[in-house]
């Protein structure tokens, strides 16, 4: 419908917004905002458009404006809210519902954002706290129901994320959310047969695309638990094209932080400017960081858990605290300056690391914090030149485990995650980053231990007291009880599923069921595999 001539600028524009012509409203509004640069309802109405396009900066300026001269403007709030959580500014989105807890029409949409702000931020009990509440107040929101299904399911309530799922399918039956969340729920509880069912007549019907890459990939996972591994193979594949298909951020970076190139890059560096042609690096005064390194797939997710339980250690998950360091002193054009830091310039990167640290810790009060990033091994150098002083846990487990693995996830997309899209580029990603890491630790004299992932799930008592005492900390029995500490505990990995069970070795050796598979990178990886001392005589 196309809104009146006779209608003013404003008019036109809310009308637009309420039929959901984003852009046109915009146009509207900014006529307006020429002639009145100061117009609430314009400022208004341009950033509740804003905000559905997906321009989040333009709504969060419009919004924040009428908001300072108009603080009552209760939907300019929620939108605020909205805008900021999409933003990632989630603490900042949580000030903003507040006031809305007593709005009587708004309420039930600031408690649906207050769950999601709660959940981005790891505070899972909180977001279900959230979800709880409305539905209590609201029992057919079938949104509510869905996403406190798939956040239990993420916290491994796995009966009462069913539950949940089959309310809000009986609420909603074509919700797509509910629908992989059971099918994730029935194949995790064993009733793997159930699952493939509900998947196949899932993916019968068109689906979106990330709708059918999740659904085929969760039927490739129960075809694998039922010993079918050719149909899991072919699944697998299919879920990865078309991600490359339609996933917008797919793209391989070779040149970016986490790239093939730079691991290259980086590799060279290091080897024609060993540390002793650095400047010197001057002392610190502060306890020396430790890092929980590795390729991805490699146990890291495993031993976070189980090194966070111990009650005097906590672990940050996969945060970039490096980010600042990297831009200002390590890309190719700032290396020089990296190898000649000054004293000044080596005191400010710590500073900026410990304070990112700090911001990113959910426990003040650990006496040691662990910061894992698996792809921060390509980073070694950096980690020396700061904090030569540091140590490393090096996660390690047969390259052959890992590259299937990294192929059989689904990733978001970010960093070095397209990679792991294809099999050839997941091969030649390992091999290039294991090497760059490899020469790295052997160069460099950090404080180092290897644990490999295969110790671990064979002994995990005696590979925790390896790494305690290596940290110099009292090993604690809490470290072998790990999966009853992490129950309401979301994990933002792709291993959570993982690393909830009963620990198990049937991922040992799992590359041998897809030897046919691996066939055109097995030689690749099999040289890796001599080379980490895995056995390949025969194989």
């Amino acid at each position: 419908m196309t809104p009146s001539p006779d209608l003013n600028p404003l008019a036109a524009a809310e009308q637009a917004l309420t039929q959901s012509d984003f852009e046109r409203c915009v146009s509207l509004c900014e006529t307006q905002l020429s002639r009145d640069a100061v117009n609430l309802q314009a400022h208004l109405l341009r950033g509740l458009a804003s905000n559905q396009l997906g321009n989040l900066q333009r709504a969060i300026d419009d919004l924040v404006f009428v908001l300072e001269r108009e603080p009552g403007q209760a939907h300019g709030r929620l939108a605020l809210a909205q805008a900021l959580r999409k933003n990632g500014h989630f603490e900042s989105a949580l000030s903003q519902l507040e006031p809305l807890w007593q709005h009587a029409q708004l309420r039930p949409h600031a408690l649906f954002e207050a769950a999601r702000a709660n959940h981005s931020l790891g505070r899972a009990s909180a977001a279900i706290a959230h979800y709880q509440t409305l539905l209590q107040e609201h029992p057919n929101h079938a949104g509510a129901a869905a996403n406190l299904a798939a956040l239990l399911e993420k916290t491994n309530a796995l009966d009462e994320a069913l539950a949940w799922a089959d309310r809000a399918l009986r609420i909603a039956p074509a919700n797509r959310s509910a629908r992989l969340t059971r099918a994730a729920c029935l194949r995790r509880l064993g009733r793997l047969e159930e699952a493939v069912e509900f998947l196949q007549s899932m993916l019968a019907a068109p689906l979106p695309p990330m709708s059918e890459i999740m659904a085929t990939n969760q039927l490739a996972q129960a075809m694998d638990r039922l010993g079918n591994y050719r149909e899991a193979f072919a699944l697998y594949s299919r879920a990865n094209a078309l991600q490359q298909e339609h996933d917008p951020a797919y793209g391989l970076d070779h040149t970016g932080p986490y790239g093939l190139a730079m691991a290259d890059f980086l590799r060279d560096w290091l080897r024609n400017h060993p540390p002793a042609d650095w400047s010197p690096t001057p002392p610190d005064d502060r306890a020396p960081p430790v890092f929980l390194l590795g390729f991805p797939r490699s146990g890291t997710t495993l031993l976070d858990r189980v090194l966070g339980a111990h009650p005097r250690m906590a672990v940050i998950e996969e945060r970039e605290l490096f980010l600042e360091i990297r831009r200002r002193w390590m890309s190719r054009e700032s290396f020089p300056q990296f190898q000649q830091m000054s004293a000044k310039d080596i005191a400010q990167a710590r500073r900026i690391y410990r304070a990112a640290r700090a911001d990113a810790c959910r426990d003040p009060d650990a006496q040691l914090v662990i910061d894992k990033l698996p792809l921060n091994s390509m980073y070694l150098p950096l980690i020396y030149r700061l904090f030569p002083d540091a140590r490393v846990i090096f996660a390690q487990r047969d390259p052959r485990d890992v590259c299937l693995s990294c192929f059989f996830q689904t990733f978001e997309l970010v960093g070095a995650m397209p990679y792991f899209l294809r099999l050839d580029t997941t091969a030649a990603f390992y091999g290039a980053v294991m090497q760059q890491a490899r020469e790295a630790l052997d160069t460099l004299p950090l404080a180092q231990l290897t644990v490999r992932y295969e110790h671990v799930v064979q002994d995990l008592e005696q590979e925790t007291r390896r790494i305690t005492d290596f940290l110099g900390m009292a090993w604690d029995p809490a470290m072998l009880a790990y999966r009853e500490q992490q129950t309401g505990t979301a994990i933002n990995t792709p291993s959570y599923q993982q690393v909830s069970e009963p620990i198990y070795q049937r991922s040992m050796g799992r590359w041998q069921h897809y030897r046919e598979d691996l066939a055109p990178v097995l030689d690749k990886l099999h040289s890796w595999a001599e080379t980490l001392g895995y056995p390949t005589a025969g194989q």
